[in-house]
């Protein structure tokens, strides 16, 4: 639920905790809390940065989080740290007891297998010390999470704090965002549409479906006259917002169950699972992964070509009555290397 109602509210309670914003920053702290989005504040050194985190800490009653950015920082660093000596202390406390446990084992694998039943009690989580982003997202109340000096993190933590950071909206949420961009869509269509996105972005694929693609998707069908959500019509225009071959596939796959459990993917062309042929409305194949299948028909395809004998004498013309000379199926006129060089040495002594 949102803290501030208005962007004079957020004015007045940063002034409440000795922080005077102006009409500017106010807005994009009040935006920032109705939209759950990430804020950048930019600036030189002393400009007010840390302490307007601080203050809207304070205003809003959540608790202060902060991560230090630094040159080389480790990602995992910014996520936990693992206590090694905690973790020496419980095998050093637990020798008794592990010679009692393997005391009696008959061989080495059955030693072994006893010590991998206990593997939790030597690695768990009660070895690893959440750092601020680990922390954040583990927290079960929301929190202000300060990213001091972002500018210096790594390619790796960029990487993880652009996952972390960019979430997607909540499905209320991204239906009113299909709403706003008139999509011609019918209202169940769209929200049934709107599942199954999610769906997608829950499977193991290369690219989740954004936003944007979503909306692409909506028109798309609209455009087909689609009164309701059917798995033949999402299978027809799915490339719209799956651009790899394997998330074709995978989300062909996916695409009955989520539409309705208890629905299947039509027996026709082009529903199938070899996506690599044209089904009429969108192509899948994206030129991003190759297709076994199409690969190995093809590899047998050239080899057959490069077979020998494959072609009978006259399959480059008939030959001429003269003699000739030369290999394979290319007929030479006899003479014509010996003129030919003839011509060459006749040149070189004219030079």
């Amino acid at each position: 639920m949102p803290y501030f109602d208005t962007v004079d509210d957020v004015t007045r309670a940063l002034a409440g905790y000795g922080y005077i914003a102006d009409r500017q920053l106010a807005t994009a702290v009040f935006v920032q809390s109705r939209l759950d989005k990430p804020l950048l504040v930019e600036g030189p050194a002393g400009v007010g940065k840390t302490e307007l985190a601080k203050a809207v800490s304070a205003a809003t009653g959540r608790r202060l989080l902060r991560l230090q950015c630094y040159e080389g920082q480790d990602d995992t660093k910014a996520l936990y740290e693992w206590d090694y000596g905690k973790q020496l202390l419980y095998t050093q406390i637990l020798r008794e007891k592990i010679g009692q446990l393997l005391e009696d084992a008959p061989d080495l694998h059955t030693a072994i297998e006893r010590i991998a039943q206990q593997e939790s009690v030597f690695f768990s989580e009660r070895f690893l010390a959440p750092r601020p982003l680990l922390e954040a997202v583990h927290s079960a109340d929301p929190v202000v999470l300060l990213i001091d000096e972002v500018d210096r993190a790594d390619e790796a933590l960029e990487a993880v704090l652009l996952e972390m950071l960019a979430d997607y909206p909540s499905a209320e949420r991204e239906l009113e965002i299909l709403r706003s961009k008139k999509t011609g869509l019918p209202e169940a269509a769209a929200e049934r549409l709107v599942h199954v996105v999610r769906g997608l972005r829950g499977l193991d694929l290369r690219k989740a479906p954004s936003i944007s693609e979503t909306v692409d998707w909506a028109r798309t069908l609209a455009v087909l006259g689609t009164e309701e959500i059917a798995p033949a019509v999402l299978a027809d225009t799915v490339s719209v917002v799956v651009k790899y071959s394997r998330d074709v596939r995978r989300a062909l796959d996916a695409l009955p169950s989520l539409v309705d459990p208890n629905a299947a993917l039509a027996d026709e062309p082009g529903h199938g699972h070899s996506h690599d042929r044209d089904h009429g409305h969108l192509h899948h194949d994206h030129g991003h992964e190759p297709d076994d299948d199409h690969d190995a028909e093809a590899r047998a395809e050239r080899a057959a070509k490069d077979q020998p004998g494959r072609h009978d004498d006259n399959y480059y013309g008939a030959p001429t009555p003269a003699a000739s000379v030369g290999s394979g199926n290319r007929v030479v006129p006899a003479g014509q290397g010996s003129r030919s060089f003839g011509r060459s040495m006749a040149r070189r002594r004219a030079l």
